[in-house]
């Protein structure tokens, strides 16, 4: 579970000023795996993905509800490949995004071959995506096969 980064946003001091949150989000992992409480503890996780016609389709788990926190378009996806040439590298932000259901739907870029997809993958990230719980999704990254 991801505390640290996705609480503080900007911040460059090591030390949360907002303690309560980082106090609710260890609460609630301690009411589930310690008293066995059926109450949702963590944010959207990666589960897989599936390329379909230049788009692709990011699937979680723990994401009834997925939506963002400031009703705004997903943000915190960036994406890294080559040009078509393969002869220079392009690391970009991902623009075109959807939520459908428990998936986020990237629509990809003409000029770019995909070989990765990070997301809230920084130090203090910009990120805003949550589930119904307002839990934030956990960051990741994903290597795709096939595109080097």
């Amino acid at each position: 579970m991801e505390l640290r980064s996705i609480i503080r946003k900007l911040s460059l001091d090591v030390h949360p000023t907002n303690k309560k949150i980082v106090g609710e989000r260890l609460s609630l992992l301690a009411q589930t795996l310690t008293y066995h409480q059926q109450i949702e503890y963590s944010g959207s996780a990666f589960e897989k993905y599936e390329l379909n016609l230049g788009k692709i389709h990011l699937f979680f788990s723990n994401a009834q509800g997925l939506k963002t926190n400031d009703n705004k378009s997903p943000k915190g996806f960036v994406l890294y490949g080559y040009n078509l040439h393969r002869n220079k590298e392009i690391i970009i932000d991902a623009e075109n995004i959807s939520i459908a259901g428990n998936k986020i739907i990237i629509r990809l870029p003409a000029f770019i071959q995909l070989t990765s997809i990070r997301y809230a993958w920084a130090p203090y990230p910009d990120c805003n995506l949550i589930n119904n719980d307002k839990l934030p999704a956990s960051p990741f990254k994903i290597e795709l096969s096939g595109n080097f």
